[in-house]
């Protein structure tokens, strides 16, 4: 049987008396845990997502926190987030919550802005 393991992983498998590895992606008897595809983001997206948020919060007030917490979580639940378009998903989320024309079209040119979109 092939092992397309690391040596590491090799080792830590092999070793019968230090019994299982530890934690949510433990390997255990040569079979890796999946990852959770559960709130699977980019970190790129994570940091753009943060300073998307400011704006946001800067444009429609401190009303805005909640709002971007719940926009966040509607969209983290859409499944993995690991492609660089998916940051347009969440300019859009956030984008439908303000009411004025003329600033959510300011919200949309400067979220893009930071997302590198423009």
């Amino acid at each position: 049987m092939k092992h397309y393991l690391g040596a590491r992983a090799q080792m830590r498998v092999r070793s019968e008396d230090k019994g299982p590895a530890e934690g949510p992606y433990a390997c255990t008897k040569g079979v890796f845990s999946p990852m959770p595809e559960q709130h699977r983001v980019l970190p790129l997206l994570n940091s753009q997502c943060a300073a998307i948020d400011e704006l946001f919060i800067e444009e429609v007030g401190p009303f805005g926190r909640l709002v971007v917490g719940e926009a966040r979580e509607k969209w983290l639940a859409g499944g993995r987030r690991v492609k660089t378009s998916d940051i347009d998903d969440y300019i859009a989320l956030l984008a439908k919550e303000v009411p004025e024309p003329r600033l959510k079209a300011e919200f949309i040119a400067g979220a893009r802005r930071i997302a590198g979109r423009t």
